[in-house]
């Protein structure tokens, strides 16, 4: 652990088993703290938001603009930090990893039906993005 970006000090050493315990308190803590936020208490945060969204693909209620965030940018991006997680955790979590693994192909599989315009076809595996995500959710608050 280093005190500071500019002329780096390490201070601390922590082994690999530190790292990851502190990784699993983290993610814990921060989707604990999620689910107390008024947006979680509102849908607006994940599964529900998902679900929500898929409602939206299917009645093809977005604008080219989002339709553009969502192909360029947020599905690739998702699909890329969710494979990154899968592999962080596939040693640590095999569970978590192969989940992680399926949300990364979930999210492809989103971008390329929201690219041919494939309406239903991009929600009915944004509904299937939503378990995958609730499952997710429940197997980090399993974290010890």
């Amino acid at each position: 652990m280093y005190r500071r970006w500019w002329s780096p000090e390490r201070i601390e050493h922590p082994d690999l088993e530190e790292i990851n315990r502190r990784a699993f308190t983290w993610f814990k803590s921060t989707l604990t703290e999620q689910t107390h936020d008024i947006a979680a208490q509102e849908g607006r945060t994940g599964a529900s938001a998902i679900l929500h969204k898929a409602a939206q693909v299917r009645a093809r209620a977005i604008d080219g603009n989002e339709w553009a965030h969502y192909v360029y940018f947020a599905l690739p991006v998702g699909a890329r930090r969710a494979h990154d997680y899968g592999l962080f955790f596939s040693t640590i979590h095999p569970g978590l990893s192969a989940l992680k693994y399926a949300q990364s192909r979930q999210f492809g599989e989103c971008q390329s039906r929201l690219v041919s315009r494939n309406w239903e076809a991009a929600a009915t595996i944004m509904v299937a993005l939503a378990e995958t995500e609730a499952m997710i959710e429940a197997s980090i608050l399993k974290m010890e």
